[in-house]
Formats: C-alpha cells, structure tokens, sequence
C-alpha cells in the first residue's frame, strides 16, 4: 500500500506540516496477534508454517498444537496472562515459534542469548520478568543472570526428530487444573529495550493492538499473501524479525523460513531450496551478500521480489550493485524501538530517489529546536504519530515526557522531506559536531566516504579540540582486500564534502563497535580513537620534517612536535594553518598552500608536499580562504 501525502497544520504554530495519511479508524477491526494467527490456522491448516534446513516442516496444524502444548506448559507452571517471560534462546526456527507462543499466552521480552551476565541481569530487573525460557541443563550468563535475581527458570528442549519449530517446556508444576486465558489487545505483547549505547537502556512496552497492526500494516506494504514466503536472518531479538519477518507472512496465510545463522555459502541454496519471496538483513549482511555474489561469478536461481534493508543505512552504490546482482528490490526502511516503521521505500515500478528511506507510514512532521514545524528541504528533528507509536517508556516517567511533545514522539533523529514526501536522515541530534560553530552531520560525511569504490563501512564521530571545541574524524572499514590510505580517503573526502566537513583524521580499522541493534557507537569509537591517535613519538627524520615541525610547534606554542603529529588533532585550526603556510611559503621557497597543509597535516606529509612542488620547479605563493573558524571565547 502507498500512502499518500497531505499536509496540516501545527495548531500552536500555524506552520505547514508534512505527514503520511492513516488508515481510516475501523478499516480493520483491532485484533490481538493470537487472533490474526488463529485465522491463517483455520484457513489452511495443511500448508507449512515454519521451515528449516533439513528439518521437516511445521504445517499451520501443527504450529496450531505446539502453541497450544506450549501456552498448557506455562499455564500449568502458573504463567500466563500479564506473566513476563523473557526468551533467551539460539536462533532458529524452535526459537521463533517459543516466540509466538509467549505473545500467544503472556508478555514476551526476547533478549539476546550473547549477552553478558551483567547486561542480562540488568534487563531482567528492569524489565520485571516472571520466568525465563532458557536450554534446559546448560549454566550460561542467562541462567546465573536469572539466579541473581531470583527470576524463575523454565526449561527448553528441543524435539530434532519431528517438525522444525517443535519444542518441550519443562517447569515445575503449579496447578495442573490451569486453563490459559487469552491476552486482549490492550495487554503489553512484547517487552523491548532500547539499544542502550549512551545510557541505560529504557523499557519498551507494545500491546497487542500494537503488534498486531505493525504486522497487517507490514503486509499490506509489502503487498504479501499467502503466496509470500519470508527468510528470516535477522535475530528474534531484534524486533524487527516479529514485526516485519515473523508476523507478516504468517497472518496471511503465507511462511517463514528460519535459519540459525547468517552464511553466504548458505544462503543461495536457501534461496534455490526455499525460494523465499523477501528477506531482511543489516547493512553488513547485505554487503556480505553482494561479495559473495561476485566471487560466485554466475547468477542465482532465486523467487525474490524484493529484500529489506534494515538498522544502519545502506549504501546507495550497494543498494544499486545489489538489485542489479539480484534482479529484485532493495527496499529501504526506517524505524526505532519506540515506533515501529516509519517511512519504507516504494515497491517498483515507483523509485525513491538515492539516499532517501521512502515515504512515511505514520504520521511524521520535521520540528526545529523550538518546535515548530518547517518545510520541505529544511532540516530538523523527526517527530511522528500513530497506531504503532507507543504510549511511553516503563517506570520512566522523566524519559517519557521528554521523548513527546504535543502528542508527537520526538525520535532523536534529524532529516528532511524533499518536495516529492521522500523522506532524508541526516543523523542524530546528539550526533552532530560543532566544529568552530559549524554543524556537521555524522551521516553525512559517512555517506560521502561510502563512495570510495574501497570503503564498505564508515562512522564519522567529533573529537577535542582545543581551539575548535570540537574537531570531525572519522573510522572506515575497507571490503576484503581493499587498500586505502588515510590521505586518499581525504582526498576522496575533500571531493565530497564542503571543506568543513572533511575529517581531519581518517582511521581504517578492522571493524566498528556496534550497539545491539546494529547502530554504530560514535561516542566509543571516539574513546577508541582517543587511544589510538596516542601512538609513541616519531621525531622528524629529516631536515624538511624538522623544519616544518618547528613552524608547527611555533604557531600551535608546543615545544614537541613528531613526524606523524596531526596540526589540527594539536590545537590548529585554519586561521593558525594560514600561519604556518605563511612561513613554510617564506622558508622553502614554494607555493604550498592552506589546501595541501588540509590534505596532509603532519610534518612528514607536507615535507612530502614540498618535495613534490620542488620537483615540478613550481615557485610562488598562493593563500587560500579559511574553511574553519576558531571558537569565540567570551573575554
């Protein structure tokens, strides 16, 4: 379904604002997710479910029986309706179908198995869980966590010698008389938590009438029926794999195919094997793909219409290698914890322009710093409404007055709408850097040095600076066997960006520190680097680097500078650099400019560059405008 955009009005503001239009109230009578399920049950019961690498299927009968022996365990156990139980399971189709039996009988927080026992001892205290669903027999962070906080354990085997999906609950029994009550569409559904990479991570609460419309609303956009088959790579955790993978396939009538985990070499016989019609993965797991492709060297026998992309953005040049490896739609989609999806790039035939996340789903306007809405092209904080916005952040009241304003949740995101409804990320508030009283967008310089042909991941993040405040810098990891050095990548840079927004410093590192939900941590990657950029002093090794060092040291009023000290990492900034070109001019005789001094800003860089201009006899001067502006400091 492709929602149309109109516009309305602010009524504190009187200012134009962008939305998508809503559904039309009553158009679908609210159901609960056990009631959307019940119906695919009924309508086919013989058709698969659940399917697995060599495992049998699990029909709709059968997944009907196994949520029923399920929800009998838990009820016997004394869990049930309002019950939290947290599921800490390996990924595979046994752990997906535990999932939909918890939302079937009680409140399911699904967490991730990988975490430590801190961490999982931390969310299961916040988040007030009854029982958790953990392997039965196995001491593991999840099961100590539990221990500690004297959450009851229930325990999960199993069953490889019948359908996949199919499992036994063990617990101790409570009332053996006890009939499961089934959960009403105000209940709380899923239990989530946000990614926690600034702060403590806030509980998330979603009913039933949440889930359940994200999951109709996933499908009508998706266009499913019950033809459609999802291959779910995603964790159950995430919770994107319930609202957009799991639940809707599965209420149309169609199936999904569940895997344990993510393998390239794997995934085309998945595809020739299942011929699932869509798939959602990372921005990573895309690229993994796309290289695997090439070094397959032969097409894919495949039934995809389309894949999702989801967590960080995607590359607009993957995206385009992508669908033309595939023969099928990359579908950009954006949304966080709080919200569900937001806006989703069109289906084909329809296009959205590059770089964009699509069209909104929801109700979604742009807000400056004051709350007033702006118009097309403007930039300004992502706020939205709907159906599938929650109602607040458990036990945290401050947290939940902040995130709304005027019934809006505030998202924390900044963007743009273009005068097409396409909507634009630019990054977070939180994110961006002021470099001398000049904003710079993390997302934007990210996505300029994501089209170096060499360059598959990249994070901008600020640094100190002790005359700038703060300073841009950025890590990139290079694909498999790709070479780049931090000069070429600035360079690159420089042909990309505005002059204030080129990193000063360029870091290829083996990999980025991600959150749980596959968002970069910018502000651990600056500690990071912090680290890194303290490398042990190189002295000049020789005249030229010596020379410059000293001009260096004069104009930054250091008594040391090495041979790989950065000039702007050391407190220079472009009125200081004009200084320094100035003498280096005077000194050597050439036509070094404030450019090259940007381009390589250490002594043995632009000991190079005066090498090279010595070589091609060039002679002269030449000053070029600032691009930086020094901090005004109060007198």
């Amino acid at each position: 379904m492709r929602t149309a955009m109109t516009t309305g009005t602010n009524p504190r503001s009187h200012a134009r604002i962008t939305t998508a239009a809503t559904r039309p109230e009553g158009r679908h009578p609210p159901r609960t997710v056990s009631e959307l399920l019940a119906s695919s049950i009924r309508a086919d019961p013989s058709k698969p479910a659940i399917l697995a690498p060599g495992r049998e299927p699990l029909t709709f009968a059968g997944l009907a029986r196994q949520l029923e022996t399920a929800t009998r365990s838990l009820a016997v156990a004394g869990y049930g309706r309002g019950s939290r139980i947290a599921v800490v399971l390996p990924q595979g189709p046994e752990c997906a179908v535990a999932v939909l039996a918890v939302l079937a009988s009680a409140t399911c927080a699904p967490l991730n198995p990988d975490l430590g026992e801190e961490a999982l001892l931390e969310l299961l205290v916040a988040m007030r869980i009854d029982a958790v669903i953990s392997p039965v027999g196995v001491d593991s962070p999840v099961t100590r966590a539990a221990r500690r906080a004297g959450v009851a354990a229930v325990g999960f085997r199993p069953t490889p010698a019948a359908p996949c999906g199919t499992f036994e609950l063990i617990a101790p029994l409570h009332d053996v008389d006890a009939v499961p009550e089934a959960p009403r569409l105000e209940d709380v559904a899923v239990l989530a938590h946000t990614s926690g990479t600034t702060a403590k991570p806030k509980i998330v609460p979603h009913t039933h009438r949440i889930i359940a419309e994200a999951a109709r609303t996933r499908a009508e956009l998706g266009r499913l029926t019950r033809a459609d088959r999802s291959l779910l790579l995603l964790p159950m955790h995430n919770l994107s794999s319930i609202r957009r993978v799991l639940l809707p396939p599965l209420v149309e009538g169609g199936s999904v195919v569940c895997v344990s985990r993510f393998d390239p070499a794997d995934f085309f016989d998945w595809l020739e094997q299942f011929e699932p019609t869509y798939f959602m993965a990372s921005a990573a797991t895309h690229l993994a793909i796309l290289e695997a492709l090439e070094l397959r060297g032969q097409a894919v026998a495949h039934s995809l219409r389309f894949t999702l992309s989801g967590g960080a953005a995607l590359p607009v040049g993957v995206q385009m290698e992508l669908e033309r490896a595939l023969g099928a739609a990359v579908i950009q989609g954006y949304g966080i914890t709080e919200t569900g999806n937001i806006a989703q790039t069109p289906l084909p035939p329809e296009r959205a322009p590059p770089g964009s996340v699509g069209r909104p789903t929801i109700d979604l306007a742009i807000m400056d710093e004051t709350g007033i809405a702006v118009g097309p092209e403007e930039i300004g904080e992502i706020v939205v409404r709907g159906p599938e916005i929650f109602d607040g952040y458990e036990g945290d009241t401050g947290a939940t007055a902040a995130a709304f304003r005027e019934g809006w949740f505030r998202t924390g995101d900044l963007g743009r709408i273009d005068h097409e409804g396409f909507l634009f990320i630019v990054g977070r508030v939180s994110d961006i850097i002021n470099r001398g009283g000049a904003k710079v967008a993390p997302a934007e310089v990210d996505a300029a040095l994501l089209q170096h042909p060499q360059v598959a991941q990249a994070a901008a993040f600020a640094l100190p600076h002790p005359t700038l405040g703060e300073d841009v810098a950025a890590a990139v990891v290079l694909r498999d066997g790709g070479e780049a050095s931090e000069t070429e990548l600035r360079d690159f840079s420089r042909s990309q960006l505005t002059a204030f927004k080129v990193p000063t410093r360029i870091l290829v590192v083996p990999e980025l520190p991600r959150g749980a939900f596959d968002k970069v941590k910018r502000g651990a990657l600056a500690a990071m680097a912090l680290e890194w950029l303290q490398a042990e002093f190189v002295p000049p090794r020789d005249g030229d680097e010596a020379e410059v060092a000293t001009i260096f040291g004069e104009v930054l009023g250091l008594d040391r500078v090495g041979a790989h000290d950065n000039f702007f990492q050391q407190g220079g900034d472009s009125l200081r650099a004009m200084r320094a070109v100035a003498r280096i001019q005077s000194r050597f005789a050439v036509p070094i400019g404030v450019e090259a001094l940007f381009r390589r800003p250490t002594a043995a860089g632009l000991a190079q560059e005066i090498l090279e201009a010595r070589a091609s006899g060039a002679s002269g001067s030449s000053l070029e405008p600032p691009p930086l502006a020094p901090v005004r400091r109060p007198i």
